[in-house]
Protein backbone atom coordinates (compact mmCIF):
# COMPACT_ATOMS: atom_id res chain seq x y z
CA UNK A 1 0.00 0.00 0.00
CA UNK A 2 1.41 3.39 -0.93
CA UNK A 3 0.16 6.92 -0.36
CA UNK A 4 -0.57 8.66 -3.65
CA UNK A 5 -1.32 12.14 -2.28
CA UNK A 6 0.68 14.19 0.16
CA UNK A 7 3.27 11.71 1.48
CA UNK A 8 5.70 14.57 2.11
CA UNK A 9 3.29 15.97 4.70
CA UNK A 10 3.07 12.78 6.74
CA UNK A 11 4.83 11.82 9.95
CA UNK A 12 5.61 8.15 10.55
CA UNK A 13 6.23 6.75 14.00
CA UNK A 14 7.12 3.17 14.90
CA UNK A 15 7.09 2.21 18.56
CA UNK A 16 9.29 -0.79 17.75
CA UNK A 17 12.42 1.29 17.39
CA UNK A 18 11.13 4.76 18.41
CA UNK A 19 12.11 6.13 15.03
CA UNK A 20 10.30 8.39 12.62
CA UNK A 21 11.08 6.15 9.65
CA UNK A 22 8.49 3.95 7.97
CA UNK A 23 8.67 0.54 9.64
CA UNK A 24 5.64 -1.68 10.26
CA UNK A 25 3.60 -1.58 12.35
CA UNK A 26 3.59 2.18 12.32
CA UNK A 27 1.41 5.13 13.15
CA UNK A 28 0.96 7.82 10.51
CA UNK A 29 -0.10 11.39 11.23
CA UNK A 30 -0.22 14.74 9.47
CA UNK A 31 3.07 16.61 9.94
CA UNK A 32 1.27 19.93 10.16
CA UNK A 33 -1.64 19.28 12.56
CA UNK A 34 -0.65 15.86 14.04
CA UNK A 35 -4.06 14.41 13.09
CA UNK A 36 -3.85 10.60 13.19
CA UNK A 37 -4.31 9.06 9.78
CA UNK A 38 -3.48 5.38 10.17
CA UNK A 39 -2.44 2.89 12.82
CA UNK A 40 -1.26 -0.35 11.26
CA UNK A 41 -0.96 -2.07 14.62
CA UNK A 42 -4.67 -1.60 15.24
CA UNK A 43 -5.78 -1.95 11.60
CA UNK A 44 -7.25 1.53 11.71
CA UNK A 45 -7.29 3.92 8.78
CA UNK A 46 -8.79 7.39 9.10
CA UNK A 47 -8.12 8.82 5.64
CA UNK A 48 -10.11 8.75 2.46
CA UNK A 49 -9.45 5.69 0.24
CA UNK A 50 -8.85 8.00 -2.74
CA UNK A 51 -5.51 9.04 -1.24
CA UNK A 52 -4.21 5.45 -1.08
CA UNK A 53 -3.12 3.17 -3.87
CA UNK A 54 -3.63 -0.43 -2.78
CA UNK A 55 -1.95 -2.28 -5.62
CA UNK A 56 -2.63 -5.98 -6.17
CA UNK A 57 -3.58 -6.67 -2.54
CA UNK A 58 -6.65 -4.39 -2.63
CA UNK A 59 -9.00 -6.88 -0.88
CA UNK A 60 -6.45 -7.64 1.85
CA UNK A 61 -5.91 -3.97 2.70
CA UNK A 62 -9.56 -3.02 2.39
CA UNK A 63 -10.59 -5.83 4.74
CA UNK A 64 -7.80 -5.02 7.21
CA UNK A 65 -8.95 -1.43 7.65
CA UNK A 66 -12.71 -1.95 7.50
CA UNK A 67 -14.45 -1.09 10.75
CA UNK A 68 -15.16 -4.25 12.77
CA UNK A 69 -18.53 -2.84 13.82
CA UNK A 70 -19.60 -3.46 10.21
CA UNK A 71 -18.12 -6.98 10.19
CA UNK A 72 -19.19 -8.69 13.43
CA UNK A 73 -18.03 -12.09 12.17
CA UNK A 74 -14.42 -10.84 12.34
CA UNK A 75 -14.89 -9.75 15.94
CA UNK A 76 -15.44 -13.34 17.10
CA UNK A 77 -11.98 -14.42 16.01
CA UNK A 78 -10.32 -11.18 17.11
CA UNK A 79 -11.91 -11.43 20.56
CA UNK A 80 -11.21 -15.16 20.87
CA UNK A 81 -14.71 -16.66 20.69
CA UNK A 82 -16.09 -19.35 18.37
CA UNK A 83 -19.19 -18.73 16.26
CA UNK A 84 -22.29 -19.93 18.08
CA UNK A 85 -23.45 -22.01 15.14
CA UNK A 86 -20.08 -23.63 14.49
CA UNK A 87 -19.96 -25.75 17.60
CA UNK A 88 -16.26 -24.87 17.81
CA UNK A 89 -14.75 -24.04 21.13
CA UNK A 90 -12.27 -21.57 22.43
CA UNK A 91 -11.48 -24.04 25.20
CA UNK A 92 -11.21 -27.82 24.89
CA UNK A 93 -13.22 -28.28 28.11
CA UNK A 94 -16.20 -26.13 27.13
CA UNK A 95 -17.95 -27.51 24.07
CA UNK A 96 -20.79 -25.55 22.53
CA UNK A 97 -24.00 -27.56 22.42
CA UNK A 98 -27.31 -26.84 20.69
CA UNK A 99 -29.34 -24.36 22.72
CA UNK A 100 -26.30 -23.21 24.70
CA UNK A 101 -26.09 -19.58 25.73
CA UNK A 102 -23.80 -17.47 23.58
CA UNK A 103 -20.68 -16.28 25.40
CA UNK A 104 -21.46 -12.83 23.99
CA UNK A 105 -24.34 -12.53 26.47
CA UNK A 106 -21.77 -12.70 29.28
CA UNK A 107 -19.85 -9.87 27.61
CA UNK A 108 -23.09 -7.88 27.39
CA UNK A 109 -23.64 -8.39 31.12
CA UNK A 110 -20.11 -7.27 31.92
CA UNK A 111 -20.54 -4.21 29.69
CA UNK A 112 -23.80 -3.18 31.34
CA UNK A 113 -22.44 -3.76 34.84
CA UNK A 114 -19.41 -1.61 34.02
CA UNK A 115 -21.70 1.22 32.87
CA UNK A 116 -23.52 1.10 36.21
CA UNK A 117 -20.31 1.01 38.22
CA UNK A 118 -18.92 3.92 36.19
CA UNK A 119 -22.07 5.97 36.83
CA UNK A 120 -21.94 5.29 40.57
CA UNK A 121 -18.20 6.02 40.81
CA UNK A 122 -18.41 9.26 38.83
CA UNK A 123 -21.40 10.48 40.80
CA UNK A 124 -19.63 9.62 44.08
CA UNK A 125 -16.62 11.65 42.89
CA UNK A 126 -18.83 14.63 42.09
CA UNK A 127 -18.30 14.41 38.34
CA UNK A 128 -21.82 15.53 37.45
CA UNK A 129 -21.05 16.39 33.83
CA UNK A 130 -19.45 12.98 33.32
CA UNK A 131 -22.52 11.25 34.80
CA UNK A 132 -24.74 13.11 32.33
CA UNK A 133 -22.40 12.20 29.46
CA UNK A 134 -22.41 8.51 30.35
CA UNK A 135 -26.21 8.57 30.72
CA UNK A 136 -26.41 10.01 27.21
CA UNK A 137 -24.05 7.33 25.89
CA UNK A 138 -26.13 4.61 27.59
CA UNK A 139 -29.22 6.06 25.92
CA UNK A 140 -27.66 5.70 22.49
CA UNK A 141 -26.45 2.19 23.33
CA UNK A 142 -30.08 1.29 24.07
CA UNK A 143 -31.16 2.81 20.77
CA UNK A 144 -28.52 0.84 18.86
CA UNK A 145 -29.28 -2.39 20.72
CA UNK A 146 -32.95 -1.94 19.84
CA UNK A 147 -32.17 -1.65 16.14
CA UNK A 148 -29.97 -4.76 16.25
CA UNK A 149 -32.72 -6.76 18.00
CA UNK A 150 -35.33 -5.42 15.56
CA UNK A 151 -33.23 -6.42 12.55
CA UNK A 152 -31.82 -9.77 13.73
CA UNK A 153 -34.18 -10.98 16.46
CA UNK A 154 -36.72 -12.52 14.12
CA UNK A 155 -40.47 -12.14 14.36
CA UNK A 156 -40.73 -13.74 17.81
CA UNK A 157 -38.19 -11.41 19.43
CA UNK A 158 -38.80 -8.27 17.39
CA UNK A 159 -40.94 -6.71 20.14
CA UNK A 160 -38.00 -7.02 22.58
CA UNK A 161 -36.52 -4.05 20.72
CA UNK A 162 -39.12 -1.90 22.48
CA UNK A 163 -37.45 -2.67 25.83
CA UNK A 164 -34.15 -1.36 24.48
CA UNK A 165 -35.86 1.73 23.15
CA UNK A 166 -37.47 2.29 26.56
CA UNK A 167 -33.92 2.32 27.98
CA UNK A 168 -33.03 4.88 25.29
CA UNK A 169 -35.87 7.16 26.37
CA UNK A 170 -35.21 6.51 30.07
CA UNK A 171 -31.50 7.30 29.99
CA UNK A 172 -32.02 10.06 27.42
CA UNK A 173 -34.75 11.68 29.50
CA UNK A 174 -32.61 11.47 32.62
CA UNK A 175 -29.68 13.05 30.77
CA UNK A 176 -31.91 15.86 29.47
CA UNK A 177 -33.32 16.43 32.96
CA UNK A 178 -29.79 16.63 34.38
CA UNK A 179 -28.78 19.07 31.63
CA UNK A 180 -31.65 21.53 32.08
Amino acid sequence: MTFTQGPSGLTFYSAANRSHQYETPTKVSCSYCQTPIMDEGRNMCLIFPSSIEYGEDYEKWRNAFEVDFCRPSHEYQRFGLPYESSGGTSSPRKASRPGAVSPLIHLKGIRETSYGIALIALQYQGQETAVTTIATICAFVGLGDGFVVWKYGGEQLKMKALGHWVAFFGFGGWALWRTF
